[in-house]
């Protein structure tokens, strides 16, 4: 929700892919200039996931989708009806890319929304440049840069193409 899977569909938009964003009935979560720049080049749709028109009409969506790029915690794709395992054996050809922040086995930090400043902090990113600079007497800065979604998102923008090119190449 809040850049790597939406920076996912903007990549994948920059190339030319259709591309179609779902929102709840009021709107985005995150109401920032930045969902102008992540957003850039898709469709947008509000749908009320937890109810059973919603879920009819990302059904039929996901009917004729290539590709499903989820950024929840892990389980809520699945509390809502819409478990990853489940709808590629509906429809094979579907290519799922999931950006939950943290493993579902992670039992300290599943739970967690992963904004930016969390996932910097379990991860250490919040030391500058890489250099323990706590040594050097600096505390740990914060960068603006949302380094690890960016970086996922790049990752899972190749990881769809790579899965794309396979599924034509084998036929499914």
């Amino acid at each position: 929700h809040y850049v790597a899977g939406p920076l996912v569909g903007r990549l994948l938009a920059d190339q030319g892919a259709e591309v179609i964003k779902i929102d709840p009935p009021d709107g985005p979560r995150w109401h920032s200039e930045a969902n102008r720049t992540l957003n850039h080049g898709k469709h947008m749709m509000q749908l009320d996931l937890k109810t059973p028109a919603g879920l009819r009409q990302i059904r039929q969506l996901l009917a004729r989708a290539d590709v499903v790029i989820e950024n929840f915690r892990p389980g809520v794709m699945t509390s809502l009806g819409l478990n990853l395992k489940e709808l590629r054996q509906d429809w094979p050809r579907l290519v799922t890319v999931s950006l939950p922040g943290f493993a579902s086995d992670d039992v300290e930090h599943a739970g967690l929304r992963a904004y930016e400043g969390i996932i910097a902090a379990v991860t250490g990113i919040f030391i500058d440049m890489g250099l323990d600079r706590t040594l050097e007497g600096y505390s740990p800065c914060y960068s603006a840069l949302p380094q690890a979604s960016v970086y996922a998102a790049v990752m899972a923008s190749l990881a769809v193409v790579s899965a794309l090119v396979a599924r034509h190449a084998s036929g499914v």
